[in-house]
């Protein structure tokens, strides 16, 4: 089991990844119940180290336990469902026994979900993260796609807790970078207000940057940023995003999720987004006008999910045009009211509002309308029976 992890505490998560398992809708009920008692078996055969862990060593396993008379696919199988739920999970899968070891080591697909957050950095220990990082890489061999996932939304600032300081956030990205052109999903989410003073190298930036140029093979991007701005220029999720203008447009789509991203034109990759997913922070100075602008940016994509509100009222009209969208999703405000009004839809499309938080339910007609261009049909959201929600400003 990882490092410092007690035993009861490495049980109580199996259970809970077990009663996670139990909720799913399997096609066989009979093959399922089959799994879980292999995984109930798994979590019972995990035995508590009594000495500190390291990369290479595993720990002992009863011989007379039932788990260790399951073939090599069985247990693959296990491990599979143990990473998909907590990438980590391979790290003590590793641990366990010599033939697990063996076993893990040998199959490289399951290392290929890369995760550092602060539940990561706890199990594997933040001094040496370069270390496991780089080795966690070299574990999922040369050939699979990867799944990148950075998320230090919720590092601490304090004696106990953990939080990177600038300088390990460049060398985590350009570590991470070296495989760029084998990324399928990238995530990374940062608060600049939890970040440790540091020293920046901006020729890693260049690096990094350079890296990003391989970048073929990417499906899914989400990125998210706080609200505070760094005093100084770092190397923040809105800085990586402006470096995505590197990467060359794919003729197939992929979907971004972008929270507090401010999309200014002149920095917006112009590749084929077939989905889209932005939220406004409620502190930001990006208004309706910078949106508009931005969407102009991305004119074939078919879902998108807007979100969120500022208090940056109109500077300017801006419009957007959108041949392909098929679905839209907005939350009822008055800052997105300002936003579908400039959007031209020349498409048939599915609109509806997101209402969440819902108290009271009204019934009505929404309708926005705007000028059109020749020939272009009215554009007209309804909403009936939809409930909006008290705590957000509501439409104009």
């Amino acid at each position: 089991m990882p490092n410092g992890m007690p035993s009861a505490t490495w049980k109580c998560n199996s259970e809970r990844y077990l009663n996670r398992f139990s909720q799913l809708r399997p096609f066989s009920s009979s093959p399922f119940s089959t799994v879980t008692s292999m995984l109930r078996k798994l979590v019972s055969a995990l035995k508590p180290r009594t000495s500190s862990n390291t990369l290479t060593d595993h720990t002992s396993q009863d011989r007379s336990s039932g788990i260790r008379k399951l073939d090599a696919d069985v247990l693959l199988h296990i491990f599979g469902f143990c990473r998909d739920i907590d990438p980590v999970s391979v790290w003590a899968i590793s641990r366990t026994s010599r033939q697990w070891r063996q076993l893990a080591l040998q199959h490289s697909t399951l290392w290929t979900h890369i995760v550092i957050d602060r539940s990561s950095v706890r199990l594997l220990g933040g001094f040496h993260l370069l270390r496991w990082l780089q080795e966690w890489i070299l574990r999922s061999g040369m050939v699979h796609v990867l799944d990148f996932k950075l998320d230090f939304m919720d590092a601490v600032r304090s004696k106990r807790g953990w939080a990177p300081t600038w300088t390990e956030i460049e060398d985590i990205l350009c570590t991470t970078g070296t495989r760029a052109h084998r990324w399928r999903s990238f995530t990374y989410t940062l608060d600049a207000a939890k970040i440790r003073p540091g020293p920046s190298d901006y020729w890693k930036w260049s690096l990094l940057s350079s890296f990003i140029r391989a970048v073929s093979r990417l499906q899914t991007l989400h990125l998210s940023s706080g609200c505070k701005v760094p005093a100084e220029r770092r190397l923040t999720p809105q800085v990586f995003y402006g470096m995505l203008n590197s990467i060359s447009p794919s003729s197939t789509g992929w979907s971004a999720s972008l929270f507090n991203i401010s999309l200014e034109p002149e920095q917006t990759w112009r590749g084929r987004v077939e989905q889209l997913c932005y939220n406004v922070a409620p502190m930001s100075s990006f208004g309706p006008h910078h949106l508009c602008a931005a969407l102009a940016s991305y004119p074939h994509t078919r879902t998108m999910q807007l979100r969120g509100w500022s208090v940056a009222r109109n500077a300017w009209t801006s419009w957007a045009v959108l041949y392909e969208l098929e679905e839209l999703t907005i939350e009822p405000n008055w800052f997105m009211t300002d936003v579908v009004s400039s959007v031209h839809i020349l498409s048939t499309c599915h609109t509806s509002l997101d209402s969440y938080s819902m108290q009271d339910t009204i019934a009505n007609t929404i309708e926005f309308q705007h000028t059109s261009f020749p020939g272009e049909p009215k554009s007209t959201l309804q909403s009936s029976s939809c409930s909006l929600p008290s705590d957000r400003p509501l439409l104009s």
